[in-house]
């Protein structure tokens, strides 16, 4: 049997290379959205991020310790360093009118 993480990442990385991939649109407790978290935490621009999120591998999975998000959504959280700051990449693949569609939920520096 495949292992779901792999499978995962490979419909998230079609996904992207589909176009079907947004960020939620969401503030973080600082006030700041995430187009200034990637540039002023990251120094990189959305296309980057979405580079980062490609290489993702199922070795970066780590556990959701407070997961807030639909059941029947596919969801997983990673970790990777990016330009030496670690990241917290929150991701699900939900659907819409259109077929299934990568969700970037968090995408910030890791806190714990």
């Amino acid at each position: 049997m495949p292992d779901p993480v792999v499978t995962f990442l490979t419909r998230t990385k079609r996904l992207i290379r589909l176009g079907r991939c947004r960020f939620e649109s969401r503030q973080y407790p600082d006030g700041r959205d995430y187009l200034t978290v990637l540039t002023e935490d990251f120094m990189i621009t959305v296309a980057h991020a979405w580079e980062q999120i490609s290489r993702l591998t199922q070795h970066l999975v780590v556990c959701d310790g407070k997961p807030d998000y639909e059941k029947d959504a596919d969801t997983y959280v990673f970790k990777k360093t990016i330009n030496s700051v670690v990241a917290y990449i929150k991701i699900k693949i939900e659907h819409d009118s259109h077929g299934e569609v990568v969700v970037v939920i968090s995408f910030h520096k890791d806190d714990y």
